[in-house]
């Protein structure tokens, strides 16, 4: 019994001798007189200059705890790299012998990193050489030093609280001209065990200038049960709920909200993204995929859906405006495709789309460093009228009356009316790089239908070539190679097409032209190239050659008969009794050649069969005037009474000329006139015919005559051979 008094005399003056040296220590121990020195130490390890401006506090037991406030830290000679207001720990001293990583609380306010990078690369968080090279420093990276053993690696984790607040990173660079800031960043968790989940909450706003544009700003907001395994080397998200606010990218706010988990294995090396639920502005999505292999080369698998929505609206609400021709458009669209991204491409294999009537399928594949973008669509029928407004109806809209529309329009029309207004977008050409094909079962352009639209498109370094380009068109086929050289200035373009069996109207409606000049089928073939960028580049640089065929065809507001009938009616001094029946020539077939000089279509040969009419002619079509100056010759070979009037058979067989002369923006119906001078020369010269047959007639009668008394006289035989001879004189 005195024994065990001694010993418990001895434990409780033990302990109330620690009490005195704990209350000791409290009450004469100042951290505070310590704080330069702790800057000395820091500057000595490290080479930051550490200052501690505001009070410290600190408590050893039962929980060791320290607090801190107006801090800052930076190198000599620098800006300042962090700044603290306040930060608390509190620790468990027993925990922490017994080998257990114990905290009630840890919490910071106001903690920023300041990271700038002047104009010469230097950043202000690098240490300095001659710290780096200190003695202090050198002992740090000594090879003597061994690594933490696995015990302390080991060594369990149990936190409290955390409560971190107003944490902010800011990143200047002036050597890119960018700024990023992090923050301010909220977190708060609780009851924080390994290997146990545990509520997180976070907010994470990131802000990204460049080039003095426009920032774009993420709000983001995080809520998710997390869990931390080291030791299995798992770690968890589960019930997430990712609420961000975009703003920066369009006119209105963009809100992305991601639900869903998200597992990752360390040990199998891959990230599981189970049934991630989507959601933008109301576009609603779903993502399935796995990142794997994540130290050597991470890569995304999975698939992702876009549920149907209306495109038209969704983008309306997020401030991009739409204006289309038929208001129906973009108000059904939906997209599911197996997706893959790794740090070379981003890729969509199997890809199914849907635009209002249009279904569509392919692939794309796109590059995120420099490389080509390839793709491959496929579409089963395709209406552009209902997206691209057509040629007349932006050719039939009010001219505005103000002088700065009027100056505008002056710059960018020539005198005949060509746009000088730039047509291909010259930069993005230069920089563009890719590669596809795209199939279309059918489209409609211009009210004009297709089908079996196929074409190649390839672009590099500055060219665009597309080739192998065809369709089916009004039971005809068009081929075509088209180049673009943007790497020149000015831009080089070529055209080579072939056309078979092709309704012309319907082709020049597709070009534009409310009145077409020519109906019926035709075949054109033709190699084309022109310079510029732009209608009025184009029209004066066009070079090369082209021929075309017309059967069952008419030329539309021009009747060539007609002027025929007119022109020998005039010459003959009379007056034509009726008007034409049709105010256009039918053709029955028609065929011309050109040869195009800077825009100068110079036709050397130009034929075509009439009804009852054979024509031929030559001349120009100047594009860049917009004139017209081609000599007509026609032939009559038969009855031209339906079309225009009853030609006598006498005037068949001769070539009467007309010179079509005008403007190509005027009448067509203007256009052909009968040449008087050639008109008078082909009667003069039929007139001189005419006479000689009758005097021939006559001579021929009067010589008749005399043979018969010749005969009386010299008998048959004699008689003939002299008539024989006086029809010889005389016809010399």
């Amino acid at each position: 019994m005195k024994a065990t008094k001694i010993i418990l005399w001895l434990l409780g003056a033990l302990f109330g001798l620690l009490a005195l040296v704990v209350i000791y220590l409290l009450v004469a121990f100042d951290p505070n007189d310590y704080r330069q020195r702790i800057g000395e130490m820091v500057q000595e390890k490290t080479g930051l200059q550490l200052e501690i401006k505001g009070p410290m506090s600190w408590s050893l037991f039962p929980q060791f705890a320290i607090t801190l406030e107006d801090v800052q830290a930076g190198y000599p000679d620098r800006p300042t790299v962090a700044t603290l207001q306040h930060a608390s720990v509190a620790m468990d001293v027993p925990a922490l012998i017994s080998g257990r990583l114990s905290l009630s609380g840890l919490m910071v306010d106001g903690l920023v990193l300041d990271l700038n990078r002047d104009k010469t690369g230097a950043n202000n968080w690098d240490r300095p050489s001659a710290a780096s090279s200190s003695p202090a420093a050198r002992s740090t990276a000594e090879p003597g030093s061994q690594p933490a053993s696995s015990a302390s690696r080991s060594m369990a984790l149990a936190i409290d609280d955390i409560d971190l607040q107003n944490v902010q990173v800011n990143y200047h660079d002036l050597q890119a001209n960018q700024n990023i800031a992090l923050g301010p960043v909220n977190l708060r968790a609780s009851a924080i065990r390994l290997g146990q989940a545990f509520p997180l909450t976070l907010t994470l706003p990131l802000s990204v200038q460049a080039d003095g544009k426009q920032a774009i700003q993420l709000g983001n907001k995080l809520q998710a049960s997390m869990l931390l395994d080291p030791e299995r080397q798992l770690y968890q998200l589960h019930d997430m709920d990712l609420l961000s606010t975009i703003d920066g990218v369009t006119r209105q706010s963009l809100l992305l909200e991601i639900k869903g988990d998200v597992d990752a294995d360390l040990q199998q090396q891959q990230v599981r993204l189970p049934n991630l639920k989507l959601a933008l502005n109301g576009m609603q999505g779903q993502l399935d995929a796995t990142v794997k292999d994540l130290q050597k080369a991470p890569a995304l698998l999975g698939s992702l859906q876009i549920a149907e929505l209306n495109l038209r609206k969704w983008l309306s609400d997020i401030g991009m405006s739409v204006s289309l021709p038929d208001e129906k458009a973009l108000t059904a669209a939906s997209m599911a495709t197996a997706l893959m991204v790794d740090r070379q491409q981003l890729s969509l294999t199997n890809l199914t789309a849907r635009l209002d009537e249009s279904k569509i399928s392919g692939s794309f594949q796109q590059p995120l460093n420099k490389g080509q973008t390839e793709f491959k669509l496929g579409i089963d029928q395709l209406n552009l009228d209902r997206y691209v407004a057509s040629s007349a109806s932006v050719a039939t809209k009010p001219e505005a009356s103000s002088s700065t529309t009027a100056a505008a329009t002056a710059k960018t029309t020539s005198d005949a009316g060509y746009s000088k207004a730039p047509m291909l977008p010259v930069d993005a050409l230069q920089g563009l790089n890719l590669r596809g094909s795209v199939q279309l079962g059918k489209l409609t352009y211009q009210q004009v239908a297709m089908s079996q639209v196929k074409f190649n498109v390839a672009a590099a370094a500055g060219k665009l070539v597309i080739d192998q380009a065809s369709a089916q068109i009004a039971e005809g086929k068009v081929a075509l190679k088209a180049q673009v050289d943007a790497q020149k200035v000015p831009l080089r373009n070529q055209l080579q097409f072939n056309v078979d069996h092709l309704a012309l109207e319907q082709v020049q409606t597709l070009l534009g032209s409310t009145q077409p000049a020519v109906n019926g089928i035709g075949s054109m073939s033709g190699s084309l190239s022109m310079s510029g960028n732009s209608v009025f580049d184009w029209v004066n640089s066009l070079n090369g050659s082209a021929k075309a065929n017309v059967t069952d065809g008419r030329l539309n507001n021009i009747n060539l008969t007609q002027q025929i009938c007119e022109g020998i009616a005039f010459a003959n001094q009379e007056t034509l009794t009726a008007a034409a029946d049709s105010e256009h020539t039918r053709l029955t077939n028609a065929s011309l050649q050109a040869q195009f000089n800077n825009g100068v279509a110079h036709i050397d040969s130009a034929q075509g069969q009439l009804v009852g009419a054979s024509a031929k002619g030559s001349g120009q079509i100047n594009l860049p005037q917009r004139q017209l100056d081609m000599g007509v010759g026609v032939i009559i070979e038969g009855d031209t009474s339906r079309e225009a009037c009853t030609i006598n058979p006498k005037f068949q067989g001769l070539e009467w000329p007309l010179r079509c002369q005008g403007s190509l923006d005027g009448d067509p119906a203007k256009w052909c006139r009968p040449d008087k001078e050639g008109f008078t020369k082909t009667l003069t010269s039929l007139a001189s015919n005419e006479a000689k047959r009758k005097a021939q007639k006559e001579l021929n009668r009067a010589l008749d005559k005399q043979s018969d008394k010749l005969s009386e006289k010299l008998g048959g035989d004699n008689a003939e051979a002299v008539k024989g001879l006086l029809q010889g004189l005389f016809k010399k």
